[in-house]
C-alpha cells in the first residue's frame, strides 16, 4: 500500500477523473480528503470509501477555498499529496466570448490551483516533503475551435507547474502535471448531452482512422494511475514535468 498513512487531498473528486484519482489513492491506503462543490457526489464517495473525508467547497469563491484549507490544516496539520484536478470546460468562439466566460474558466481552472497550492505549500515546507499533481490537458499544447479560453487556462497550468516545481524543490516538494486527451467522463458530453467519444465522427476519425493511435478514448482510471505514479517514490526524480496521457493523439499528424 504505497500511500498508507498519507494524507491526500483531491479537488474535483465527486466525479470523472477526480473520482477515479480519489478511489485510486484510497485503494492504496491513503487517508483521502475529497473536495468538490457537488454534495451528492461527495456523499456517495464518502459512503463507499471507508474513512474518506468529504469537503464541500466552491472553488470559484476564494473565501470558501481559504475556509476549506484552514479546516484541513486544523484537522490534519499537513497534506502529503495534493492533486489539483477540479476544472470546467466551456466552448465559445472568441467573438462570442464575454469577460465573464473568460474569468469563470480562469477562476476555477487556474486561480483555484494557485490558492490551494498557496495554502498547502507551507504545510509541506514545514515537513520538507510533499507532492503536488496538477491536472492540465493536451489543450495546453494544441487547440481546437471555440476553446481559446479553456486552452489558455490549461497552458497556464503547465507553466504554473514548472514555476512551482522550481520554487518548492529546495523544500523537497515535487510538482508535476498530467495532460489528458479524450477521456470518457461527464465533461466529454456535448451541449446535447451526447458523449462525444461515441459519435460517428469520433469513431470515424479517431478510432477507424487512428488519429488516436490506440484507437479509443481513455478511461478515468488510466489517468488516475499516472497521478498515483507521479505521487509515488517511483517518480522521485521527476519534477516540473507535464505527462501527456492521450493514447498517442498528440504524436500524429
Amino acid at each position: 500500500m504505497r500511500f498508507a498513512g498519507r494524507v491526500v487531498l483531491v479537488t474535483g473528486a465527486a466525479n470523472g477523473i477526480g473520482e477515479a484519482i480519489a478511489r485510486r489513492f484510497h485503494s492504496e491506503g491513503a487517508h483521502l480528503i475529497a473536495l468538490d462543490v457537488e454534495k451528492a457526489g461527495l456523499d456517495r464517495l464518502a459512503g463507499e470509501l471507508a474513512g474518506a473525508e468529504s469537503l464541500l467547497c466552491d472553488l470559484e469563491k476564494p473565501e470558501e477555498i481559504a475556509k476549506a484549507m484552514r479546516l484541513v490544516e486544523s484537522e490534519h496539520g499537513h497534506v502529503d499529496v495534493l492533486v489539483n484536478n477540479a476544472g470546467i470546460a466551456q466552448s465559445r468562439h472568441i467573438v462570442e466570448a464575454d469577460y465573464a466566460h473568460w474569468r469563470r474558466l480562469f477562476a476555477i481552472n487556474l486561480d483555484a490551483q494557485f490558492l490551494v497550492c498557496r495554502a498547502i505549500a507551507p504545510l509541506m515546507q514545514a515537513r520538507q516533503s510533499g507532492v503536488i499533481v496538477n491536472v492540465a490537458s493536451i489543450q495546453a499544447l494544441l487547440a481546437e475551435p471555440c476553446s481559446s479560453a479553456y486552452g489558455a487556462t490549461k497552458g497556464a497550468i503547465a507553466a504554473f507547474t514548472r514555476g512551482l516545481a522550481v520554487d518548492l524543490a529546495p523544500a523537497g516538494i515535487r510538482v508535476n502535471a498530467i495532460a489528458p486527451g479524450f477521456v470518457q467522463t461527464r465533461m466529454s458530453k456535448n451541449a446535447e448531452g451526447v458523449d462525444e467519444t461515441s459519435t460517428p465522427e469520433f469513431q470515424e476519425w479517431y478510432v477507424k482512422r487512428r488519429k488516436i493511435p490506440l484507437a479509443r478514448a481513455g478511461l478515468p482510471a488510466e489517468v488516475a494511475a499516472v497521478a498515483a505514479f507521479l505521487a509515488s517514490a517511483d517518480a522521485s526524480y521527476m519534477t516540473g514535468q507535464t505527462l501527456i496521457v492521450d493514447g498517442g493523439l498528440t504524436v500524429t499528424f
